[in-house]
């Protein structure tokens, strides 16, 4: 009986290539206000929660803030009331499917990354960030639309590959 390994996209991928870099953190007894500003300047969809120490206790998310005015949450309720927590983490040499499935198995979308020290991130990997990886590769790929014929080089008029055989399962 023959072995069937599938290969996607992101085989060979690893966490740091799709990753950003920017790591915004608040502490605990911030208010929801500030957290909603500390996102608006940083341009964030996530805040590291830290504790008086400085230490990561957890996340709180776009949509944690959301939630929270659905709530009818006061603006003055601080950020850990609303935080979710134990953060999930990865690292930099991960490979990406491994850093999705984790994703996938929590019901999450954002890892934090580490790095070479484990009290220290390095940076955030969300969907958006994986989606965007593959954007990038698929509009490089030879057979894509939306890419401009080298020298030489003809491109179909037709797109010779279906969705079923680009995607995994």
């Amino acid at each position: 009986m023959p072995i069937v390994k599938t290969r996607s996209v992101l085989s060979g991928m690893h966490v740091r290539e799709a990753m950003r870099r920017q790591v915004v953190a608040y502490r605990g007894t911030a208010s929801i206000e500030a957290g909603i500003g500390r996102m608006i300047k940083y341009k964030a969809d996530a805040l590291l929660v830290t504790d008086g120490d400085g230490k990561p206790v957890g996340i709180v998310t776009k949509t944690d803030m959301v939630g929270a005015y659905y709530a009818g949450l006061a603006v003055d309720t601080p950020l850990e009331a609303i935080m979710v927590g134990p953060l999930h983490t990865c690292y930099l040499d991960d490979a990406l499917d491994a850093a999705l499935e984790t994703m996938r198995e929590n019901g999450i979308h954002q890892l934090y990354v580490v790095g070479a020290h484990a009290d220290r991130f390095e940076g955030l990997l969300n969907y958006g960030d994986i989606l965007g990886l593959v954007f990038q590769i698929c509009r490089n790929c030879r057979k894509s639309r939306l890419r401009a014929p080298s020298d030489g080089e003809v491109i179909a008029s037709t797109f010779d590959s279906t969705v079923a055989e680009v995607m995994t399962s």
